[in-house]
């Protein structure tokens, strides 16, 4: 029990380092950059979006 409630909360950790990180991807995202780096900066936002999403356990796989 105490494992797996130590496992949970490094997954908070996690779970909260990668909300930090598509906040400030959102943030780069606003920014007025060219299209081509609006677009890099959305897939960055987006798949940091998808790893906070994993880190809190919630799965897009069907």
């Amino acid at each position: 029990m105490l494992l797996k409630k130590h496992h949970n909360n490094k997954k908070l950790a996690t779970a909260d380092e990668y909300e930090f990180k598509v906040n400030i991807a959102s943030k780069e995202y606003d920014k007025n950059y060219s299209e081509f780096e609006r677009i890099q900066n959305m897939e960055k936002m987006l798949k940091l979006k998808y790893e906070l999403a994993s880190a809190k356990g919630i799965s897009y796989d069907s």
